[in-house]
């Protein structure tokens, strides 16, 4: 069950730059998905309302779960599904917190750093939020250098 945790943990960061950099952008708010993601961009505050989010992460979970168990197990399928679902409540806290208040580690400081280049630097690099794996696979990794936020668009935290 551990071994298809972490395997499912990993498959979340794949999902997550999936989701992200396909739909959230090159869909160019084709989706639902990729208009709440535009619309995230614009507005740095804002987040799809957790209904939507739960909705999905339900459907999405569920799908997992029952093709993973067809293809390793029950105790594969419900530890995969886990993992991925424990990777993206990771990953929904990590990116709130980002854009909402100041960072406490160096990890969250990184994280940060990686994101916002992505948001007021250049959109088409650094798409993964919690891990930069996917960026360095895909070619979209780009070293963050000084990033200036636009003050209409700062955090009340960052002023």
């Amino acid at each position: 069950m551990i071994f298809w945790f972490l395997a499912g943990c990993a498959g979340w960061t794949f999902i997550e730059y999936g989701m992200h950099h396909w739909n959230g952008h090159l869909l160019k708010g084709r989706t639902e998905f990729s208009r709440e993601h535009l619309k995230h961009h614009a507005l740095q505050d804002y987040f799809a309302p957790l209904y939507k989010k739960i909705a999905v992460a339900i459907v999405v979970s569920l799908t997992i779960g029952l093709i993973g168990t067809a293809l390793f197990g029950l105790t594969g399928g419900v530890g995969f599904a886990a993992g991925v679902v424990a990777g993206y409540s990771f990953y929904e806290y990590l990116h709130w917190a980002n854009h909402m208040k100041a960072p406490r580690s160096a990890y969250a400081r990184w994280s940060r750093r990686h994101h916002f280049s992505h948001h007021f630097t250049d959109a088409r690099y650094n798409h993964g939020v919690t891990t930069p794996i996917w960026d360095m696979v895909f070619g979209t990794y780009r070293r963050p250098e000084q990033i200036k936020v636009p003050s209409k668009l700062a955090m009340g935290w960052l002023l």
